[in-house]
C-alpha cells in the first residue's frame, strides 16, 4: 500500500473496494464503480457499434430509394412500349373480318352499321387493307417478314448471306487490328483480347464472319442450354454487362478465361448502355465458338432491336461501323434472335434472364419458336 498524502487522505484501491484514511487507526471501506480503461473502452465500442448501425440503416434506406427510383425510370419506356404493342395487336385483331365480311375496325368507325352501297364497300375493303399492310410495316424491324411461315428458313439464310456477305468487304492494307479465322483457336481468342484493350477495333469484314459463324452454331441449339459441372465442378453465373467492357476484364482476370475447367454462363444484356458493348459481343461470341460447350449465352431483354434503339447500341454500331452500320445491326438483330432462352445447370437450376412465372414449365419454353421472338414491338 501506498503512504498517507502530505493532507492526510489517501486512497487505497483493494478488489474493488477503497480505503479512506483520515489520518486515524479507524477506516471505513466503501465501495465505489470507479471508471477503468476497459469500461470507457467498452462503452466507446458500444456507442461507435450504435453510430455505425444507425449509419449503415441510412444508407440501405437510401439505397432503396435510389433503387426504386432507378427501377421506375427504367421500366417506364419498357412499359410505355407494352402499352403500344397492346394497342396495335388490338388494332391487328379489329382487322379481321366480321360475318359479313367487313373489317370490324371499319364498321366500329362508320355511321351507318352496313356499307351504303358496294363501292363504297370495296373502298371500306382496300382501306383495310392499306391500313393492315401499313401496321405490319411499321412493326417490322427489318427488311425481312414478319412470320417464318411465309418464307423458308433455308431462303432466309440465303438472304442474310446476300445482304451480309463479308467477302464482298476487302481489309485494307493499313489495317492493324486483330485478324482471325475459323475454326477459332485460344491463341486467337487471347490476341483478340488484347488488341481488343490496345483499343484495336476488328474489321468490318471480321465481325460480319465471326457474326455468321456465331449464328450457325446458335441455330444448332435448343431454347434451353444443358450445362453441366461433372468436370469443373463449378460454372460461373454473369449477369448484365451493358457494354462495361472493364468489367468483363474484370471477371476473366480474377476468375480466368472460359475453358474446359472454367464453363460460364453469361445471362443476356451483354449490350445498350455502355460504350463497348460491340466488344463485348465480339469476346463472348469468340469464346462461344471456341468453348461452345462451356460457354452458355441466354438472350436478355436488351438482345433486341427496339430496346438496341432507345439505350445506345444502333448508336455504337453507326459511330464505330458506319459504312456498313446498316447490314451490321441487320445481323445482329438475326443473330440475338437466334440466342437461347435459359441455360440448365445439372437438370436442377435454371438461369434465366427475368425469371419465369409459376406456371411456366420447361416444356412451355422448350416449344417457344424463339427466332420469331425479334423485338417487344
Amino acid at each position: 500500500m501506498k503512504g498517507l498524502s502530505s493532507d492526510g487522505f489517501s486512497r487505497l484501491r483493494y478488489h474493488g473496494f477503497t480505503s479512506l484514511n483520515m489520518g486515524c487507526n479507524s477506516a471505513k471501506y466503501v465501495k465505489v464503480v470507479e471508471d477503468t480503461k476497459s469500461d470507457r473502452v467498452i462503452r466507446s465500442a458500444l456507442l461507435i457499434q450504435k453510430w455505425y448501425r444507425r449509419y449503415m440503416a441510412r444508407l440501405e434506406a437510401r439505397r432503396r430509394c435510389t433503387w426504386e427510383i432507378f427501377q421506375s425510370i427504367e421500366y417506364a419506356g419498357e412499359q410505355d412500349q407494352l402499352k403500344l404493342y397492346n394497342f396495335f395487336n388490338d388494332m391487328l385483331q379489329q382487322m379481321e373480318p366480321d360475318k359479313c365480311g367487313q373489317p370490324k375496325i371499319l364498321r366500329a368507325l362508320s355511321v351507318s352499321k352496313r356499307p351504303v352501297s358496294m363501292e363504297l364497300y370495296l373502298c371500306e375493303k382496300d382501306l383495310s387493307v392499306w391500313v393492315s399492310s401499313r401496321i405490319l410495316r411499321a412493326l417490322s424491324v427489318s427488311k425481312r417478314p414478319v412470320s417464318m411461315d411465309s418464307l423458308t428458313l433455308e431462303a432466309e439464310d440465303a438472304n442474310i448471306y446476300r445482304l451480309s456477305n463479308p467477302d464482298a468487304i476487302t481489309v485494307e492494307p493499313m489495317y492493324s487490328g486483330p485478324h482471325i479465322t475459323f475454326p477459332m483457336t485460344y491463341s486467337q481468342l487471347q490476341s483478340l483480347i488484347q488488341a481488343i484493350k490496345s483499343k484495336k477495333r476488328l474489321h468490318v469484314k471480321y465481325l460480319l464472319e465471326l457474326l455468321l459463324e456465331t449464328r450457325e452454331e446458335l441455330k444448332k441449339l435448343g431454347n434451353i442450354n444443358q450445362a453441366t459441372t461433372s468436370i469443373s465442378h463449378k460454372i460461373t453465373v454473369c449477369g448484365d454487362l451493358h457494354g462495361k467492357l472493364n468489367d468483363l476484364f474484370m471477371i476473366f482476370h480474377k476468375n480466368g478465361l472460359p475453358s474446359v475447367d472454367n464453363p460460364y454462363i453469361f445471362n443476356g444484356d451483354f449490350v445498350d448502355r455502355g460504350s463497348n458493348s460491340v466488344e463485348i459481343v465480339i469476346i463472348l461470341f469468340a469464346s462461344f465458338l471456341l468453348y461452345p460447350n462451356e460457354m452458355y449465352i441466354n438472350r436478355g431483354n436488351h438482345e433486341d432491336h427496339i430496346m438496341n434503339i432507345r439505350y445506345g447500341f444502333v448508336k455504337e454500331i453507326n459511330r464505330k461501323y458506319p459504312a456498313h452500320a446498316t447490314m451490321v445491326l441487320r445481323l445482329f438483330e438475326d443473330v440475338f434472335s437466334w440466342l437461347p432462352i435459359a441455360t440448365l445447370i445439372d437438370r436442377k437450376l435454371l438461369v434465366v434472364h427475368g425469371g419465369i412465372s409459376d406456371t411456366t414449365s420447361l416444356s412451355d419454353i422448350a416449344k417457344i419458336d424463339r427466332h420469331k421472338v425479334r423485338t417487344r414491338v
